[in-house]
């Protein structure tokens, strides 16, 4: 159970999933430090969040001062970017190096629990089925065998008994608030764009960041989360153009969608060097979560249409704004 004003860091908390996980978090009854790079960027954390000003999250990162009087730390900061020169060795540098530095300086303060958020990627991506935590662990990019071995970091860490760590492994991540590929990707069906999509039959996970929110408080208070990982989604995976489609009919607008060969996108992917990006579209990649749901009792709050519905009224009325604006 939480005591109510019990000292919580996060790190990552100017993020997408940061900003959510500190209100939520707050309203909870913790009293929440938020981790930033500089002063500067304390005006990108909700006003219940008070600012910890820690330079870098690498292997070099002092967290002495930060962790004074914490009693639990949800570690969201890494690096996620794949598209430039020198990513892989900040993947390693940040995700691992970095995890573990801060891992062992939680022991060394006497924090009683860390949580540390993976990614559902840890197992690898192409099978049909669901993965489970039962699965190994195959990754197949910087990323993800970066997360990987900062998992294995901890559980050493925690196997000495000086921390109790829980790892959550979600997959992709969407709300209000959301960057990146899915922000994108809103933008384009908005713009009626043609996707040669039609003849996709995929599982893919996803998970509202209301609901991952939810999964990270009750695995902070839940004593059967100590010294576990759990694969976290919202409950349906859904299919590459069902997704297209679900987010056209929010927009109130009709998706386009062209049937074209599977073996075709595919073949268009290696001809241009983009054989990941195909395969992350074409290809499944779900969760199994029936662990969590045993252990802790959790199950997530919000369907994927009301989560996507949220999404996309966010999306509208920020692009309201910035026309406004203009």
């Amino acid at each position: 159970m939480v005591v109510n004003g019990e000292r919580l860091l996060i790190t990552g908390c100017s993020g997408f999933i940061g900003r959510a996980l500190a209100v939520g978090c707050a309203s909870a009854g913790y009293r929440v430090g938020g981790v930033v790079r500089n002063h500067a960027r304390a005006s990108d954390l909700p006003p219940e969040v008070e600012p910890v000003v820690v330079p870098d999250a690498g292997p070099q990162a002092d967290w002495s001062d930060a962790l004074a009087g914490v009693k639990a730390v949800v570690h969201l900061a890494g690096h996620v970017h794949q598209d430039h020169l020198g990513a892989g060795a900040e993947h390693y540098r940040v995700n691992l190096a970095g995890t573990a530095v801060l891992a062992r300086a939680a022991a060394e303060a006497g924090v009683r629990r860390l949580l540390f958020l993976s990614t559902i990627k840890v197992h690898g991506e192409g099978k049909e089925g669901p993965y489970a935590e039962s699965h190994p662990c195959q990754p197949h990019d910087d990323y993800a065998i970066s997360k990987c071995e900062a998992e294995k970091v901890l559980r050493a860490i925690s196997a000495n008994g000086a921390l109790q760590t829980t790892i959550l492994r979600p997959p992709l991540v969407y709300g209000p608030g959301v960057k990146a590929n899915f922000l994108r990707l809103i933008r384009l069906v908005e713009h009626g764009v043609l996707f040669p999509f039609g003849s996709i039959d995929n599982r893919r996970s996803l998970i509202y960041v209301g609901n991952l929110v939810d999964a990270i408080l009750t695995a902070l208070r839940h004593p059967n989360a100590t010294g576990n990982t759990f694969l976290v989604a919202d409950p349906e995976p859904v299919s590459t153009p069902e997704l297209i489609r679900e987010i056209a009919a929010q927009l109130g607008i009709p998706s386009r969608l062209m049937r074209f060969p599977v073996s075709f996108l595919k073949l268009a992917g290696r001809l241009v060097g983009r054989s990941a990006q195909v395969e992350r579209l074409t290809g499944s990649l779900w969760a199994d979560t029936r662990e969590i749901q045993a252990r802790l009792g959790w199950r997530p709050r919000v369907s994927f249409d009301q989560g996507l519905a949220e999404t996309v009224a966010w999306y509208r009325n920020r692009t309201s704004a910035e026309h406004a604006h203009d």
